[in-house]
């Protein structure tokens, strides 16, 4: 009778213990979702951030882009003033030449 006893005491202590397991397994599991949400909402905000900066990036590059074409025609438009320059220069020399001859 005793070993009957013994026995299902331990039973009953093994379905209480379980019951308590199975509980706080169960808040852990819910802790740890609750914590992945919050993983994903800061991975979801950050690639919101990231998309956003990519996009200003490449209207930065653009524009470069855009500037570097510019200074290379501004640099034409001055080498071919500077050019001119001494062309009149060049000009009114041979000018006086002729003239003195």
């Amino acid at each position: 009778m005793v070993q009957a006893e013994i026995k299902q005491l331990l039973d009953e202590q093994r379905k209480t213990f379980s019951a308590d397991m199975k509980g706080y397994i169960g808040t852990l599991v819910e802790d740890f979702d609750k914590k992945i949400e919050l993983i994903a909402e800061q991975h979801r905000s950050i690639m919101e951030v990231l998309k956003e900066h990519t996009r200003q990036i490449n209207e930065m590059r653009d524009q470069i882009v855009q500037m570097n074409i510019r200074l290379g025609h501004i640099e034409d438009q001055l080498r071919r003033k500077i050019d001119y320059e001494d062309f009149e220069k060049l000009e009114k020399r041979v000018a006086l030449l002729e003239a003195r001859k």
